[in-house]
């Protein structure tokens, strides 16, 4: 393969090396984008358990010593019902957060993995192209030695020669 030809392959694989690199820098931001999701719902989870909390604490000590009604109890576990179902649904979309995260961050693994073998691919193309040119430079230079002996040596056999 000539120099030529090497050089246009590895300028073409060096364009697919920085699409894969640019792969990786996407799927890097979808990774951090899906962590920071996470953690936003796990933060939502938390703040409504801490609110449940505090509410039943205000609910109960409110129906500390005095009477209650039946009706006031059923109130009272309507609204805990409610608490506990958005406390579910907030941990549903925290698991599904996480999920997205474990995701975005196998398709990171992966185009890591692609990028390198294009990095690696292209590392070797240079290689080539290197030795291919080290071995046209010695080939220009043992010629050039071939040209200017063969100039000395029919000036040689002229001049000996009448």
């Amino acid at each position: 393969m000539k120099e030529r030809d090497l050089a246009r392959l590895r300028d073409l694989r060096r364009l697919r090396e920085q699409r894969a690199s640019e792969k990786v820098a996407r799927h890097r931001v979808a990774t951090d984008r899906a962590a920071a999701q996470a953690k936003q719902a796990a933060e939502a989870v938390a703040d409504q358990l801490h609110q449940v909390a505090a509410d039943e604490q205000a609910s109960l000590g409110a129906l500390t010593g005095q009477a209650v009604s039946v009706r006031d109890l059923h109130v009272i576990q309507n609204r805990f019902e409610r608490m506990a179902q958005e406390v579910d649904r907030r941990r549903r979309l925290h698991e599904e957060a996480l999920a997205v995260q474990e995701e975005c961050g196998k398709e990171l693994a992966e185009a890591r993995e692609h990028h390198a073998l294009r990095l690696n691919d292209v590392s070797k193309l240079d290689s080539a192209l290197r030795q291919l040119r080290s071995r046209n430079m010695h080939r220009a230079m043992a010629v050039q030695e071939l040209a200017a002996e063969e100039e000395l040596v029919p000036s040689a056999r002229g001049g000996g020669n009448p």
